[in-house]
């Protein structure tokens, strides 16, 4: 039996949306059962990126979907590297915040390693 190639690719392409909304869904009936009363994310952004301030504000919306509190600190491009450390450190320190996340690309004055490093 001849398979055809567009058979075997069609097997192979994902549906992002429908697999995006499963994962979703998984994640928030996960968080639903989670003994604790909220749940803390910390997103940081450096600069005015366009395509960074999407991709933020689609994390912003996908944390309320889930139930997951999320706040989003917002630095000026010429932002130094020990001001973001410095914040950073003190989410580090903040019982209520259970993840950080930093947006990249970060503006070229600022070591992504230095920085990602600082987060514990």
């Amino acid at each position: 039996m001849k398979i055809s190639k567009d058979k075997i690719l069609q097997d192979k392409i994902l549906d992002g949306k429908a697999l995006s909304k499963k994962t979703m869904e998984k994640i928030k009936l996960d968080i639903e059962k989670i003994d604790i009363d909220l749940i803390g994310l910390s997103i940081v952004i450096v600069g005015e990126d366009p395509a960074s301030q999407t991709y933020v504000k689609m994390k912003e919306k996908a944390c309320e979907y889930v139930g997951i509190s999320s706040s989003i600190a917002r630095f000026p491009e010429n932002t130094k590297e020990k001001e973001l450390i410095s914040h950073i450190d003190k989410l580090n320190h903040d019982r209520n915040i259970h993840g950080i996340l930093v947006q990249l690309p970060l503006p070229k004055h600022i070591s992504e390693n230095v920085i990602l490093q600082s987060i514990y």
